[in-house]
């Protein structure tokens, strides 16, 4: 449960993975450059580049835009995002302690009633504003991570292969193949277990993908970039933590089930 936690947290390895490929198709910074994923219906026919571009630091404007593409970013993931993410997890959680008696058992699906059910003892139309927000925050949580994961896989095949670059509109034919599997894979897993074991599964793979991204990102980032814009030691530093922590809860979670690291 600390695992799931900590990883939905972080808003899972592929939510962040993904937000990159987001930005790109949107057209921020670099995208405007390297093309997009065009939508299935009424989308322009937009050239995907397979291996992107880097900007020559050297030229023009380029670092003024840097720095401040850099400073919105800091404004997005650190005021709105991550303070936002902390406040609204710690009010959730303090509503809970408050509203629900100590010592309550709290398992399966009606763990997503209970925080609802002790509100309407409050007041009675919370117990549909409770369970109508939870249900729309879980919704545009699962659409949001669906395309994200559909956006990477998309991405990995599609730089990573020669075929699909022959097919026309092969960047479509490679995103809505991925979703048609995604979702069919998804209506046979709910059915394999209890919702909450799937979440709890689900946002320990996040964990462990948080573990090879941050990897990941310290060979591109140290490797391909050019050097003024390389990340500085600190920023290294914070994603070499990045990983261990997330390895930690991937390592606890093995030893639990297996019990070999039975002092965790």
């Amino acid at each position: 449960m600390l695992g799931a936690f900590a990883a939905y947290s972080g808003a899972g390895g592929i939510g962040n993975i993904f937000t990159a490929s987001w930005m790109r198709d949107k057209g921020y910074g670099m995208g405007s450059i390297v093309g997009a994923i065009p939508s299935a219906i009424g989308g322009r026919e937009i050239k995907l580049s397979r291996l992107g571009s880097i900007f020559d630091p050297s030229k023009g404007s380029n670092m003024a835009n840097w720095k401040t593409w850099w400073k919105y970013l800091w404004w997005d993931q650190g005021a709105v995002f991550g303070v936002g993410c902390i406040l609204g997890m710690y009010l959730c959680v303090l509503i809970a302690v408050a509203i629900i008696p100590p010592g309550m058992k709290i398992s399966g699906i009606a763990a997503g009633a209970y925080q609802a059910e002790y509100m309407m003892k409050f007041w009675g139309p919370l117990w549909f504003l409770a369970l109508f927000t939870g249900f729309w925050i879980l919704w545009g949580t699962q659409l949001a991570v669906m395309d994200g994961f559909v956006r990477v896989v998309t991405d990995v095949v599609w730089s990573s292969t020669k075929k699909p670059h022959e097919w026309k509109a092969g960047q479509r034919v490679v995103y809505y193949l991925a979703l048609l599997v995604f979702v069919v894979w998804g209506c046979i897993a709910i059915n394999m277990a209890a919702p909450m074991i799937l979440i709890m599964i689900g946002a320990n793979m996040a964990g462990f993908i948080f573990v090879v991204g941050a990897i990941q990102q310290l060979v591109v980032n140290n490797t391909m970039l050019p050097k003024e814009v390389r990340p500085k030691l600190w920023q290294n530093i914070g994603m070499v933590c990045c990983a261990l922590f997330y390895l930690y809860f991937v390592l606890a979670l093995i030893g639990k089930q297996t019990g070999w690291w039975s002092f965790v």
